[in-house]
């Protein structure tokens, strides 16, 4: 069977594809990591476009789903901060603070995206596309 072009695989399969499970490494943690500044650089150009958040209902769920990311930071930054430590003795200078804004922010923009999404009419079918 023929390898799936990229935009018929799910994202977390382009993920996995990406960066195997099992396969930790510290190229694959600076790649994951400058993969998403590029999103994010790719959503500050997309989301200037009406197309690209045609509804209430897409632009909700893109508020969600952005906030339910910005809510797996803390983790990050907690591991990081643990891993700091053990190599030099002393952890990042506020980490913990960090984690506890990162998911409180997180929250916030899930709930806007709830919000946005009451305004969309019944039966749309944007955020069925995700």
């Amino acid at each position: 069977m023929g390898r799936r072009k990229t935009h018929d695989l799910t994202p977390e399969e382009i993920v996995t594809d990406l960066h195997p499970f099992n396969e930790w490494s510290e190229r694959h943690t600076r790649a994951a990591v400058a993969e998403i500044g590029e999103l994010v650089r790719y959503l500050n150009h997309a989301t200037q476009h009406p197309e690209a958040l045609p509804d209430p209902a897409a632009i909700g769920e893109v508020l969600r789903l952005l906030g339910q990311s910005v809510r797996r930071l803390p983790q990050v930054v907690k591991q990081a901060d643990a891993r700091l430590a053990a190599l030099t003795g002393v952890a990042a200078e506020g980490g913990a603070e960090l984690g506890e804004r990162l998911d409180a922010l997180g929250l916030e923009l899930e709930k806007a995206g709830f919000a946005a999404k009451r305004h969309a009419p019944p039966g749309g079918t944007a955020a069925a596309d995700w």
